[in-house]
Parts: C-alpha cells; sequence; structure tokens
C-alpha cells in the first residue's frame, strides 16, 4: 500500500497560510455583521430587505470573477508572489474603506474595491501552493484551505467577544484589513521555499491566451466549472446566512449566531486538515463521491430540524449539523479543482484553477443572494434547501466526468 510523501513545510508556506486567513477574515465579516451593518445603514433584514443584504456579496463576486480573468496575465508577467502580495494590500485597503462608509452605496463600493484584490488571491493562493509543493501538491492545498476557516474561526470570535467591550461593526472590519495587510506585506520579500522564478517563466499575452483558449474550448472544463458553480452555491448559503438566520428566526443573539459561523467553520477547518494529511490524490474520486454523497444526505435534516423541533431541540440538532457537515462540505472547494486538474493533465493548472474559481466565486455570490431573495419570500428555513440540491448537482457532474474522454 503506497504511503503519504512527508509533508515538508517552511516559513513562507506559513505566511501564504496567514494570507489565506487574512482572505477568509474579510470574506465571513461581511455575513457575521450583516444585521447590524443593515440597522445602521437603514435597510433593515427585519423589514424584508434581506435582496439587499445578499447583493452586498454579488457586488463582491463580480469584482472578483472579473480580477480573477486578469490574474493569470498578472502571474503571467510579475509571477504569482508579487501579484498576490499586492492583493492582499489591495483587499486591505478596501476592506478598511469600508469602515468609514457612510452609506449602502459607499458600502457597495468599497466591498468592491475589497473584491478585486479578493479575486487575484482566490485565482492564484491555491496554484501557488501548487507551485510551491510539486509532490502530492493537492494535499499541501487542502491544508492551506484549511486556514481559510481557521481565519473564519478567529473572525468569530472577535465579532464575538469584542462587541462586549463596546465595538462596533465598523471596528471588526478595520480589524479584518489589518489582519489581512500583514501577509501582503511580507509577501513582498522573496523567502527561503518561495519558488524561484526563472526570467524564462515570464509569459507574454499571447502565451496566457493560448493557456486559456486551450482549456476552455474542451467540453470536460465545462462541466467541471458546473460542479465548481454548485460547489460554490452549497458552500455559501450556510456560510452567508447561518448567522442571520439563527438571528432571525429563533432571535439567537450576538454571541450565540457567532459560535454557529465558528462551529461551521472549525469543522471545515478539521475537514480540510485531516482531507489533506490523509487522502491520496490517487483516491481524491471516490473521497469525493463519498463525501458528496454524505452531504447530500446530511443538510436537508438543517432546515427540517428549524421546522419541526422545538426551538432549544432545534438549535442543538442544528449546531451538531453544522459541525457533521462542515467536515464533509470541507475538501470539495480545493478537491473539485485539483480533480480537473488530474482529468485535464495537458492544459495549465494555474490557468485550470482561476478559470474554476471563476465558477466558484460567482455561485457563492448567487447563493447569498437568491437566498436573500427567496428568504423574503419563503423563509430562511426553506430556503435551505438550496445547499443539498446544489451538492447533488455536484456529485452527479463528478460522477459523469469519471471515465476518461477524449477532448
Amino acid at each position: 500500500m503506497a504511503k503519504n510523501h512527508p509533508l515538508q513545510l517552511t516559513l513562507h508556506d506559513g505566511i501564504v497560510f496567514g494570507s489565506f486567513s487574512g482572505y477568509a477574515c474579510c470574506t465571513i465579516v461581511l455575513p457575521l455583521v450583516l444585521t447590524a451593518l443593515a440597522r445602521d445603514l437603514g435597510f433593515s433584514l427585519e423589514s424584508g430587505n434581506k435582496g439587499l443584504g445578499g447583493f452586498l456579496q454579488m457586488a463582491i463576486s463580480i469584482c472578483m470573477v472579473l480580477s480573477m480573468l486578469y490574474c493569470g496575465f498578472m502571474a503571467g508577467r510579475w509571477g504569482k508572489r508579487l501579484s498576490l502580495a499586492w492583493a492582499n494590500i489591495l483587499l486591505a485597503l478596501g476592506i478598511m474603506a469600508t469602515a468609514w462608509a457612510p452609506g449602502y452605496w459607499s458600502v457597495v463600493v468599497t466591498l468592491a474595491l475589497a473584491g478585486i484584490g479578493e479575486g487575484i488571491l482566490e485565482g492564484l493562493l491555491t496554484p501557488y501552493l501548487q507551485e510551491c509543493h510539486p509532490v502530492e501538491p493537492t494535499r499541501y492545498m487542502n491544508i492551506g484551505q484549511a486556514f481559510s476557516p481557521g481565519g473564519m474561526l478567529l473572525m468569530v470570535i472577535l465579532a464575538a467577544v469584542l462587541p462586549r467591550y463596546g465595538a462596533t461593526w465598523r471596528t471588526l472590519v478595520l480589524i479584518c484589513g489589518l489582519l489581512t495587510l500583514i501577509p501582503g506585506i511580507l509577501l513582498l520579500f522573496p523567502r527561503a521555499g518561495a519558488p524561484a522564478r526563472d526570467p524564462a517563466d515570464v509569459l507574454n499575452f499571447s502565451q496566457v491566451s493560448g493557456q486559456f483558449w486551450s482549456v476552455v474550448k474542451k467540453m470536460r472544463f465545462w462541466w467541471f466549472f458546473l460542479a465548481m458553480f454548485f460547489t460554490g452555491v452549497g458552500e455559501f448559503c450556510i456560510t452567508f446566512w447561518i448567522a442571520s438566520f439563527l438571528q432571525l428566526e429563533f432571535q439567537a443573539g450576538a454571541m450565540l449566531s457567532a459560535f454557529s459561523v465558528g462551529t461551521w467553520c472549525f469543522a471545515m477547518f478539521c475537514g480540510r486538515l485531516g482531507f489533506g494529511a490523509w487522502v491520496q490524490e490517487r483516491k481524491l474520486y471516490k473521497a469525493l463521491l463519498f463525501f458528496g454523497l454524505v452531504t447530500v444526505l446530511l443538510t436537508p435534516l438543517i432546515p427540517l430540524a428549524a421546522a419541526t423541533c422545538f426551538k432549544g431541540t432545534a438549535l442543538v440538532v442544528i449546531f451538531l449539523l453544522l459541525a457533521l457537515c462542515g467536515l464533509t462540505v470541507a475538501p470539495f472547494w480545493v478537491s473539485v479543482q485539483s480533480y480537473c486538474t488530474l482529468c485535464m493533465p495537458d492544459d495549465d493548472p494555474t490557468m485550470i484553477f482561476i478559470l474554476l474559481s471563476c465558477a466558484g466565486i460567482p455561485g457563492c455570490g448567487f447563493a447569498a443572494w437568491c437566498m436573500g431573495i427567496l428568504g423574503d419570500h419563503i423563509g430562511l428555513t426553506a430556503s435551505f434547501l438550496l445547499t443539498p440540491a446544489s451538492y447533488l448537482l455536484m456529485l452527479l457532474l463528478i460522477a459523469f466526468q469519471h471515465v476518461p474522454k477524449k477532448n
């Protein structure tokens, strides 16, 4: 039986992991402060403005996709490390500007600016880890991605504790920006563990365009593109709305609602670390099918518990389900992308990761906006059924692509 290659982590990996965490803090802070932000800016969610709340995430997603489409050219010209450094700095500036935004549309603008930086990070962080660790890269990518829910968990703790000492949503947003700025500055300087960039590695516009067209002309890629879209939908339905769901449907306080996000994020953190440490790439397909099937069976139980159980019992069951679903959902984001690169070995993996992220991020934005609209009409409880539906479609698409085909 083949053994896993020993993990080899460096200080540079720690800085990259810190970038994952800072990026994740900026991603999760909006769901955590959404109710307070909406009240402060005059579009209270209790008054039927959930669609406006979801549109904030949609604005971020649009700008992320636009910047992701360009980040491949940035990486080809300046390299991934410097591109990631400036993306962190841009995200930090945008998110810190949000802390001083006076109204709804100014928040849309500042979050859109942050979204540009987020798009570059989303497009390049994971393939940069692949470049740093060419041997069994999926394991390192899952470990790196584990620091995303780790960063989210840190933000959840801050969101639960700091308001008790007078901190507002603006304070929390400002802290997110500072946490993102630190790895951005550190990435400006080369360190041991960073892959050397040979002058021959500099790619011009036509070379990057060639990589782009080589990927998008293959029908197999578009099946994975759809699978990645539904992966984003399924994950972000819970990530974005669970805190507001408990506040609106169960009148939960800030501490309890933050704890719900913390439970979800901690479970995803453990799931990605475990997946990265123990699942070999040759078993990736079977692992995706197994985790996908379990997720499809577990996630409908969240709205079912909310609709049928007494309040106290429902909350206990929901928290237990959040922990279990976080473990099973954890590997999908990076593993779907990684499995696509295994199925398309003749194409540039960085380009595949970037383009698939261009599907996953709109999925996240669609989930936030669509659940907000559905929540205004049928309630957030029933809207959570969007999660198992999305993962079922993802599972079917992955299963359909397992048989090797000529492109």
